[in-house]
């Protein structure tokens, strides 16, 4: 089961990948008379905060197993 901790840091980073590109949908989009796109941005960060979610102990997991053979040495 997910911790509080791994919620926050995929919320954090899947944010910070979006971010990016909503300063610039903001930056492009500000002579048009058109509302921002906020169920395209809240689409795309859901989107990337699941597979980061699924992701992080995987990757984790590697990461300390290869430490570990490391250490062996």
């Amino acid at each position: 089961m997910p911790t509080t901790k791994r919620f926050i840091s995929s919320a954090l980073i899947s944010f910070l990948l979006i971010l990016p590109f909503a300063v610039m949908e903001i930056v492009n989009r500000r002579n048009y008379n058109e509302d921002f796109p906020f169920a395209l941005f809240s689409f795309l960060w859901f989107n990337l905060f699941t597979v980061i979610l699924i992701l992080l102990p995987i990757m984790l997991n590697k990461w300390i197993k290869q430490d570990n053979t490391n250490s062996n040495l």
